[in-house]
């Protein structure tokens, strides 16, 4: 039997959130080796050259020719490069859990963003919902006392710019192939964070340092910036960007399960007490 268009959406930002979930819990492992910026900057090199490749495989070159989708993902670079900048610092500074849990509020601001652009009415459900994940993430920021982790804060202000990003890359997607457009973002992206690295005065791994965790890197590159982006591409090129992020709330689940086996981290009451009203709340944004 086949698919319906949105079903094969469904499935695809399904399989891309259980890919990502294993994520923060990646990461934690290669920052004890290399910094946030420099991972970032390994897994764009090593996505670049995946897509390279694809791009080669499917002979896709001719669509580096339309200057309209490479202005949408360049745009939505723009936005990803920041993002991604803010997560990775963030992560340092806190657990694979909160990570996970406080990424979810791109949903927050998807609705956000998308009511406000393109000016629709937020119903009583909505409202509601909005509501519940801001008291939510307060719970995982503010864990039984008012201050503020900086890594929770960091990775909060990098999920702000995901909409902005996700809503380039979907009109993007419209023009050129998704491997096109994740080899063009990434291009482009890398020189970006290696100036902001120069400016930061970041000091580079050794050579010892990569490749004590070189299989991760590639895990990273091609698992979580390749194979779980081209699902996620492909999937907003089907259904609404604030029907995709409606899954994020299967990530954290899976991300604490398994932080749970490979990190020891067991779930805190404050995790579990900020995660719920989130997913009650993505839940409501997302009702029709």
């Amino acid at each position: 039997m086949k698919l319906s268009r949105s079903k094969q959406g469904e499935l695809m930002v399904v399989a891309a959130v259980f890919i990502w979930s294993f994520f923060p819990i990646i990461n934690i492992f290669i920052y004890q080796q290399i910094s946030p910026i420099f991972t970032l900057i390994l897994g764009n090199l090593f996505a670049c050259l995946f897509f390279l490749t694809l791009m080669i495989v499917r002979k896709k070159f001719y669509e580096l020719k339309n200057k309209k989708g490479l202005v949408n993902i360049a745009t939505a670079t723009f936005f990803l490069s920041i993002m991604w900048m803010f997560v990775f610092s963030g992560i340092k500074h806190t657990t694979a859990g909160n990570a996970s849990i406080i990424l979810l509020m791109e949903i927050f601001f998807s609705f956000l963003y998308f009511g406000i652009w393109h000016k629709e009415k937020f119903s009583l459900s909505h409202i509601t919902g909005v509501i519940i994940m801001a008291i939510g993430a307060i719970i995982i920021l503010f864990p039984g006392e008012i201050k503020l982790n900086l890594g929770d804060l960091l990775v909060l202000v990098g999920a702000f710019f995901a909409p902005l990003a996700n809503y380039f890359q979907q009109k993007s997607r419209k023009e050129i192939s998704a491997e096109t457009l994740l080899f063009v973002r990434y291009l482009i992206s890398f020189p970006f964070i290696l100036i902001v690295t120069f400016f930061l005065k970041e000091q580079a791994p050794s050579l010892i340092a990569i490749t004590n965790v070189l299989p991760l890197l590639l895990i990273n590159g091609i698992a979580m910036f390749g194979i779980s982006k081209l699902l996620w591409i492909e999937s907003i090129h089907r259904i609404s960007v604030t029907k995709a992020a409606s899954f994020g709330p299967f990530a954290p689940a899976f991300t604490l399960i398994f932080a749970y086996f490979l990190l020891n981290e067991i779930p805190t009451f404050w995790q579990l007490s900020g995660f719920i009203p989130i997913l009650i709340g993505a839940i409501l944004i997302t009702k029709k």
